[in-house]
């Protein structure tokens, strides 16, 4: 009789757990109904652990997402949500739904995410992935090599920039980026010294890093950093800082900083842009050369960009590279003058990529110094007799504001197929006005915003 009753009671147990299930779920369904779509990790812009649903925002649908895939057992997760292991163990739990609330209160945390020195579905084929963490919110004592401090401008906190290379200091200064000449050093370009970012750190004046990163010139310094211990004291932020994917790293900077209403501004432009070049989607791009013409005094070695170097990451979303600098490393010289003439026969287009020179003040004179170069370069040319020369500043294009860039050199090329001059003109000044640092060149439209070479004047 005992051992009846007993079998009685675990059956109604189990009948009210089941109707408590079934209960459950119609309320779920009828109240909630969250069903987070599965996405292309490769679409994913916030590559950060947490963002489960892969938009471009870490909230409340995110705690939602990973609780579904708790609630439904799915073991796809790897492949339909990625980035929902929010605390970076190689599993779904309860620990990563803690880790996103923490993430949106802003409570300190190892913050995990794809390095830009993963190099998966990158031109090499591998699928190699590096992850790495910051501290975070991270701080506000940013050093910044080379360009990578464009990154700061476009979040509107230039102000958190404190310490830079020694290259940038020589090739920039105040006049693109104001104060730079007076910020501490942290090695040269691509050299960064552990040591006196350590001596930085100790002193208060850096708590963050942001290294050069894109294409294949890298700053690749994470493994030396973490053997040092350096990393749980300097948050070393690997995001790209150039070409299509630039945007990632705006989102990803500042979601970070614990702020991601920072990259709003920003990403509204970039999106825009980017709609507006979809139309070369539909016409055949022209084949073209792009130039590296950074030494104005010496003509007799010139090279050209591939499209996997860091300056010229933007150019195939315009053009097609030549065979001749489709390589994967390095410059490809084409020699003198004749030796291009040799190259181009007289139907290639040829962008020539031009660097800021001191000498300049205004746009104006950049104008006339960058006609005057490209003069000298192809004078006798038959590219540049059929007005086939076509330039870019260094400055615009491979950093954030090379969706303007695009669309300023789609318009030469391309005429108001693709955009309007005016309009692309308009594209570059708002770059230049709103993501630029107060007070630089820039920012006044002066010498870094852009230039022609008079063709469609």
């Amino acid at each position: 009789m005992q051992k009846n009753a007993i079998i009685a009671i675990i059956a109604v147990a189990i009948v009210v757990v089941a109707g408590g299930a079934v209960a459950v779920k119609v309320i779920n369904d009828k109240d909630d109904g969250y069903s987070p779509a599965a996405y292309n990790d490769a679409d994913v812009r916030l590559r950060i652990f947490g963002n489960a649903n892969g938009d471009d925002v870490i909230n409340e649908d995110d705690v939602k997402t990973i609780q579904k895939i708790i609630d439904d057992k799915n073991d796809k997760w790897k492949d339909e949500y990625y980035f929902a292991d929010a605390n970076h163990d190689g599993k779904i739990d309860s620990k990563d739904v803690d880790a996103v609330k923490d993430i949106i209160a802003k409570k300190p945390m190892k913050m995990w995410y794809e390095s830009a020195f993963s190099i998966k579905d990158k031109y090499d084929g591998s699928n190699d992935r590096i992850d790495a963490y910051v501290n975070y919110p991270i701080g506000t004592k940013i050093g910044c090599e080379y360009s990578d401090v464009d990154i700061l401008s476009v979040l509107g906190v230039y102000r958190y920039f404190s310490a830079t290379s020694e290259t940038a200091q020589a090739d920039y200064g105040n006049t693109l980026y104001p104060g730079i000449s007076d910020l501490p050093t942290m090695g040269a370009k691509d050299e960064l010294n552990l040591e006196a970012i350590g001596n930085l750190n100790r002193e208060g004046k850096l708590d963050t890093l942001i290294p050069r990163t894109g294409g294949t010139s890298t700053n690749y310094i994470w493994d030396n950093a973490k053997a040092a211990g350096l990393t749980d004291k300097v948050s070393i932020v690997m995001v790209m800082v150039q070409g299509e994917h630039c945007v990632n790293g705006a989102l990803m900077l500042a979601c970070m900083l614990g702020d991601q209403t920072l990259s709003e501004k920003y990403v509204k432009w970039f999106d825009s842009a980017m709609d507006t070049l979809g139309k070369l989607d539909k016409i055949d791009k022209k084949t073209c050369i792009v130039m590296k013409t950074f030494n104005p005094d010496n003509l007799s070695n010139v090279n050209a960009y591939n499209q996997y170097q860091p300056p010229a990451l933007w150019f195939s979303k315009v053009i097609n590279f030549t065979e001749q600098t489709a390589g994967k490393k390095g410059f490809t010289s084409l020699g003198s003058a004749e030796a291009i003439k040799a190259a181009m026969g007289t139907t290639d287009f040829v962008i020539c990529q031009t660097k800021h020179t001191p000498k300049v003040t205004n746009q104006e004179e950049y104008n006339t110094w960058a006609a005057a170069k490209i003069e000298s370069i192809f004078k006798n040319l038959p590219v540049y007799d059929a007005h086939k020369v076509y330039t870019i500043d260094f400055s615009l294009m491979p950093f954030f504001g090379g969706p303007a860039g695009c669309l300023l050199l789609a318009s030469q090329i391309y005429g108001d197929e693709v955009i309007s001059w005016d309009d692309a003109c308009k594209m570059v000044n708002e770059y230049c006005s709103d993501f630029m640092p107060e007070g630089s060149n820039t920012a006044k439209g002066m010498s870094w915003g852009y230039t022609y070479t008079g063709w469609r004047a």
